[in-house]
């Protein structure tokens, strides 16, 4: 099952145009970063998850399926941030060596950890609800991106999952001469380190296909690109976007006018 690739669909977000997605992708990022407190933080985290099973209609095992992803580096951030935070005249719990976990770096581990989750989920959901040619078409018509460049978001779109199915070949490959099998930390980073180079190799390869492909076909030598698919306009989503930045607004000078200023 491959966790980052388009699903077709009718929900109310694979209805909504990229371009509008993207935006509502962006007020979330902005929205995360000024949040410091975790119970806010947790709370949009919630909404993400909500968008996700229902204005994405994405099921619940595939989605935390790809959730599960950035579950992991949150956790792995949680941790650094939970033992080298400074206390900053908080309260301190347990102290040993360089090692301080105070009321400062509990607050601090848990709003880090809950905005990588926030934020990944969200790409997650715009990931698996846009479809790349679409994305190519709106991001030519709506924001008059020049072709060549729009070409590179698409293309971003449409390799994830080719990526993503020869890392899980990679791995069944090695499962079948018995390598991979052994458990925790140290052997994720082992495993890592045995895709890093075949990765490497095959989107090297791949990037040079592409390229013969694009010089064979004329690519770049045209001002404009022809344009066959017209996809219907939706209102609605761009709403949903404005009120997602209206969101952000709101509560940016909310933080100013209760601390003074933004902290991360």
């Amino acid at each position: 099952m491959q966790r980052f690739s388009f699903r077709p669909g009718d929900s109310f977000l694979h209805r909504t145009d990229p371009v509008s997605k993207f935006a509502w992708l962006m007020a979330i990022a902005f929205l995360g970063y000024v949040i410091t407190d975790p119970v806010h933080q947790l709370a949009l985290t919630l909404v993400i998850v909500a968008c996700a099973l229902w204005l994405a209609r994405l099921s619940s095992r595939y989605f935390f399926a790809g959730f599960s992803i950035f579950l992991y580096f949150s956790l792995l951030l949680f941790t650094l941030q939970l033992l080298f935070a400074p206390a900053e005249g908080t309260q301190v719990y347990f102290h040993w060596g360089i090692f301080t976990i105070s009321e400062a770096s509990v607050r601090f581990a848990f709003n880090l950890g809950l905005r990588v989750i926030t934020v990944g989920s969200s790409a997650l959901v715009f990931l698996t609800t846009t479809e790349p040619a679409r994305l190519l078409t709106s991001l030519m018509t709506t924001l008059r991106v020049p072709y060549r460049f729009a070409y590179a978001f698409y293309a971003s779109l449409r390799y994830i999952p080719v990526f993503e199915n020869e890392a899980r070949n990679i791995l069944n490959a090695h499962a079948v001469r018995g390598a991979g099998l052994d458990e925790g930390l140290f052997a994720r980073f082992r495993l890592i380190r045995r895709l890093t180079v075949p990765l490497l190799v095959s989107g090297l390869r791949r990037a040079k296909g592409a390229a013969i492909a694009m010089e064979g076909r004329a690519f770049g030598a045209y001002p404009t690109k022809t344009i066959s698919v017209d996809y219907p306009a939706f209102p609605a989503g761009v709403i949903f976007a404005l009120l997602w930045w209206l969101a952000f607004v709101v509560y940016f000078f909310w933080v100013l006018r209760t601390t003074g200023f933004i902290r991360t």
